[in-house]
């Protein structure tokens, strides 16, 4: 991902330069003339370096920095001025501006500034990140991966913990949205509790109290004053799961709960101050909602600010195994005799499975095969057999791999199991020998061979 300039000078030639110079050495770059533009532009985007002006029209770099510095304590900002301002570039270094430039100033040495600012501030990103996890020590076992698109998505989350902003997070059911949310909320400056809601699993008419609280009297039952969840989750992170099933009645006021960081209980006369990061999860697509007419656009811009989509697991194979062995070290300690490791075939059908369910659905897999299987392999036997099913669309043998019935005549055996997966792999194919070839991962040729030994013909799998 290219690194995000913002410039700010009201001098357009100076602005233009900077920007071609930058364009140039592939950073991705946005210029503004007033501060006020770049503080509203901060709000929405994530924001790498500032280059700033010391004089604008709307407010000296003083002010701006101040404004950026209430955004984003750490983010890097690098101050242009005249010798005129020079005290004023010092007073900004003392309010943690990264460095200065005097006009007229080199380009050459612009650019190796701006590359030493960001690759400072990417090591720190990346030390206050590791530091976070390791003082937490909660790194959640979901994020064990190796795919370049969870990479990303970890990418992302590093650079949106150090902002306040709101974050929609998508994703299908079991993908592991919520282990992402915990993770923006670890890894960012927030003190204060990670607090959850399920908007579908609390009812419409309770879900206003949960978010807001009320006073004592404010209904019949309200014997006593109860804290809402805004209120309970201040200074820290308010997650909302499933946020496309908010009542329409409870979204105007979460809209203004977020626009003035403000709510009022139930019965309340006055509003009461909030400090929290709001996050929302959800599994459905909530613009085909806005035009549907069940969730307000405007509030559906509020929470998009940042968006992570969280891949399934079919879409990151490459995370499969992984996990599926840190589930296996996880749960087999639940059981006297320890599972070691997948089996071979066990590990093809886990990779071949589409896991509607996810990372959820994985490792109750592995919880269920662990208390079946006997052994220290965990074998395909130990799987539901919808899933044996479902991961080729070839019935496997289910038995435990030492199961040795008497007078078994093994040649016979392997020949109709062979026959059984031929015919099989026929039928899911339509009778297509060389796609069939594949899924059984033989040779075309030696699969006409079995073919012709067993009287099967293409033509008879076609209907």
């Amino acid at each position: 991902m290219k690194p995000h300039v913002v410039i700010v000078d009201d001098e357009v030639g100076i602005r233009e330069v900077i920007r071609m110079t930058l364009v140039r050495e592939g950073y991705q770059v946005w210029v503004f003339s007033t501060g006020t533009e770049a503080v509203e532009f901060l709000k929405q985007n994530i924001v790498d370096l500032f280059i700033i002006d010391i004089r604008l029209p709307d407010m000296d770099g003083i002010t701006l920095l101040r404004a950026i510095r209430e955004n984003d304590p750490y983010l890097p900002v690098i101050v242009i001025t005249a010798y005129a301002s020079l005290d004023t570039a010092l007073e900004a270094l003392r309010m943690h501006a990264r460095d200065y430039l005097i006009k007229p100033f080199d380009l050459n040495e612009l650019v190796l500034r701006v590359r030493r600012c960001l690759e400072e501030y990417q090591l720190w990103r990346e030390n206050w990140f590791l530091r976070q996890q390791v003082r937490q020590l909660q790194m959640p076992s979901e994020l064990v991966f190796e795919s370049p698109a969870m990479k990303s998505v970890l990418d992302l989350v590093q650079r949106i913990a150090m902002t306040p902003h709101t974050v929609l997070i998508t994703g299908e059911s079991g993908v592991g949205k919520e282990v992402i949310a915990r993770l923006i909320h670890e890894t960012s400056h927030r003190a204060g509790p990670f607090v959850s809601i399920n908007c579908a699993a609390v009812p419409a008419t309770l879900l206003e109290t949960e978010l807001f609280g009320h006073v004592k009297g404010a209904f019949t039952g309200a014997v006593t004053h109860k804290k809402g969840l805004f209120e309970v989750a201040n200074g820290g992170t308010l997650l909302l799961d499933e946020v496309g099933e908010l009542p329409m009645e409870v979204q105007p006021k979460l809209l203004r709960a977020i626009e003035h960081r403000t709510i009022r209980p139930i019965g309340a006369t006055h509003e009461v101050e909030v400090d929290v990061r709001l996050i929302a999860a959800t599994n459905q697509d909530l613009q085909a909602r806005v035009q549907s007419g069940q969730f307000r656009e405007d509030l559906f811009y509020r929470l998009h600010v940042f968006h992570v989509r969280v891949p399934p697991l079919r879409e990151r194979r490459e995370d499969i195994l992984p996990l599926a062995e840190m589930f296996l070290r996880k749960h087999s300690r639940l059981v006297q005799h320890p599972i070691r490791r997948l089996a071979p075939e066990t590990q093809r059908v886990f990779l071949e499975y589409p896991w509607p369910g996810n990372v959820r659905e994985l490792e109750n897999t592995i919880v269920r095969a662990v208390l079946m299987e006997a052994h220290d392999e965990l074998h395909p036997h130990a799987l539901p057999s919808e899933i044996l099913q479902k991961a080729v669309g070839i019935a496997v043998p289910v038995g435990p791999p030492d199961t040795l019935p008497e007078g078994l005549d093994l040649d016979a055996y392997v020949e109709q199991v062979r026959r059984r997966f031929i015919e099989q792999a026929l039928r899911k194919t339509r009778g297509s020998r060389k796609r069939a070839a594949e899924l059984l991962r033989i040779p075309v040729r030696s699969l006409k061979y079995y073919m012709r030994k067993y009287g099967l013909s293409a033509r008879q799998f076609r209907t």
